[in-house]
């Protein structure tokens, strides 16, 4: 038992250490779900929404939801950001900040997609 009780306190530190990392993980975890998360689902050959409004300075996951029977994916003109290609009925997600006013716009970067209207828009006020 005395042995136990030498070793008491150091198991309560590393016990309270290990608790409290936990939480401030949690915390991180929570303040990077406050990122809103916007459904864009896309489908031969348009995207659903077309035009997604943000304000600047914001940042938002768009998740690309692929209810069409061909491959699509989203591409973010004049930036390197975009999704993967994904088959029918998965899904990817990425991360847009919208630095200033403006309109950025979007496209499915399958060959012909673009040509064949599947285009949208960001708009940032």
């Amino acid at each position: 038992m005395r042995r136990f009780n030498a070793y008491r306190g150091k198991i309560d530190r590393i016990v309270g250490l290990v608790l409290g990392l936990g939480m401030m993980g949690l915390t991180a975890n929570a303040q990077a779900e406050d990122i809103e998360t916007v459904k864009v689902v896309a489908k031969e050959f348009e995207f659903q929404p077309a035009t997604i409004e943000m304000e600047a300075g914001e940042t938002v996951r768009l998740k690309l939801v692929n209810n069409g029977q061909l491959s699509h994916n989203l591409h973010l003109r004049g930036i390197s950001t975009n999704t993967e290609t994904i088959q029918a009925g998965n899904s990817d997600t990425v991360r847009v900040t919208a630095s200033e006013n403006g309109t950025l716009e979007f496209y499915c970067d399958v060959p012909g997609h673009e040509q064949a209207g599947m285009t949208g828009k960001i708009v940032a006020e």
